[in-house]
């Protein structure tokens, strides 16, 4: 009787176990994402044109093949206003909080940028205020990314799916990923795409274009 009652406490153990190990989520190539921008706003008003964006990157921000920590920002950039010397401030409530940023000259795409460190930024729509001096402008900024457009996840998924060889040419010989990704929704031409780059270190990137609903790869470059 005592043996029975063991092994019936074996087989609830084994049980459980293959209960949580099949429950356990595959994140696929997720974790190996060390640069996101997952969403792309855009707001407008009669004195400003301004975009933002929203998702994370790792710091410091390095091809070397790993992820490091990662920062979440939703950054917003604003253009026609470039040689203006007003200062302008971004000023955000969200989730009870309040985050503020000033607006400088970024010296790479030349245009007015301001950077909030946010996490867990999941809205498609919001409000922000841009001081001016003593002038503050209300903003409502809206996702201009469509609703049938493909997370990153989802994105990465039907690559591996689709291109197992490419994927699997990121892989050691004992099946382990060494590569980080470069992950940016992009949308040009009222249509969503995913730009995903794979650094595999030495400033080597693989560059794809997907499209942002089927995910089918529509180019790849090589960039060195």
């Amino acid at each position: 009787m005592k043996k029975i009652g063991i092994l019936f406490l074996c087989l609830i153990s084994v049980s459980c176990f293959m209960y949580l190990t099949g429950c356990k989520k595959d994140e696929g190539l997720a974790p190996f994402v060390s640069e996101l921008r997952s969403e792309i706003y855009e707001g407008q008003s009669d004195s400003y044109q301004i975009r933002a964006s929203y998702g994370f990157r790792e710091e410091p921000f390095t091809n070397d093949g790993s992820v490091g920590e990662k920062v979440y920002r939703l950054t917003f950039r604003m253009t026609g206003l470039q040689t203006d010397n007003t200062e302008r401030t971004v000023f955000l409530t969200y989730k009870g909080v309040e985050y503020k940023s000033l607006f400088s000259l970024n010296p790479v795409s030349d245009i007015l940028t301001a950077t909030l460190e946010i996490e867990d930024f999941s809205e498609k729509e919001f409000s922000a205020v841009i001081f001016a001096g003593s002038a503050a402008e209300t903003i409502t900024f809206k996702s201009i990314i469509p609703e049938n457009a493909l997370d990153y996840r989802a994105a990465l998924a039907l690559f591996e799916k689709n291109q197992p060889a490419l994927a699997d040419s990121f892989k050691d010989e004992n099946g382990n990923f060494c590569a980080e990704i470069y992950a940016r929704i992009i949308f040009k031409d009222e249509k969503p795409f995913w730009y995903i780059g794979f650094a595999s270190g030495n400033n080597r990137i693989k560059a794809l274009l997907l499209d942002g609903v089927t995910g089918e790869v529509l180019a790849t470059r090589d960039v060195l």
